[in-house]
């Protein structure tokens, strides 16, 4: 077994179930963050799942490739969620205005 191996049966690199496991963790704690604009965010709500639907769907296809296809799956799971993380910056910014001029 190479050192690029995981003591895993399935032979996995370990640095793409650490890939994995990392970018899991940050679609949770990114979703949770997107749920507690539902109610502030509306319309952009509905665009931030559309955008997180993506990412997870990419997840899910980075998961189920084989070695040969999962750098370029890597590549565009790290597209999606870039783009999902930037659309809650713009979601959250904008909520954070809307409720400042509701306030003043």
């Amino acid at each position: 077994m190479s050192e690029n191996e995981s003591c895993c049966s399935s032979n996995v690199p370990a640095d793409r179930h650490a890939y994995e496991h990392s970018m899991e963790n940050k679609m949770k704690e990114l979703g949770a963050k997107i749920d507690s604009l539902k109610d502030k965010a509306g319309e952009k709500y509905e665009c931030l799942q559309a955008k997180r639907e993506e990412a997870q769907a990419k997840y899910q296809q980075i998961k189920a490739n084989s070695g040969e296809a999962y750098a370029e799956f890597k590549a565009g799971m790290d597209k999606a969620f870039d783009e999902l993380h930037q659309a809650w910056e713009e979601a959250k910014k904008g909520t954070e205005k809307a409720t400042a001029k509701l306030n003043s």
